[in-house]
């Protein structure tokens, strides 16, 4: 048993030091970081989107237009702005919408 144990850490070890000084830990750490910053651009641009969208329906309660969908003029139902108040659609044009692309 104690020769099974130390070829298994010898083992590891081994494993260890040759990717340590294989460099792909590096490649590992330049991946990680690339990932970290694709994640923060992505919720960057997510959030202006909504700011665009937060802004937009602020300037539809100043016209007294918020609550009336954009595309149909029909009005967005009470449940979906208290869900969605940024929305500017109906639930009809918002699926019309994201299905157009």
């Amino acid at each position: 048993m104690a020769r099974r144990a130390s070829a298994r850490t010898h083992g590891s070890s081994s494993v260890q030091d040759a990717f340590s000084n294989s460099g792909d830990s590096e490649f590992g750490d330049s991946a990680s970081d690339l990932y970290d910053q694709e994640l923060d651009v992505s919720l960057i641009e997510k959030y202006r989107h909504r700011l665009k969208l937060v802004a937009a329906a602020l300037g539809r309660i100043e016209d007294h237009t918020y609550g009336t969908c954009v595309r149909c003029h029909q009005r967005v139902p009470r449940t979906r702005l208290e869900a969605i108040p940024e929305t500017p659609f109906c639930f009809a044009c918002e699926t019309e919408v994201e299905v157009q692309g």
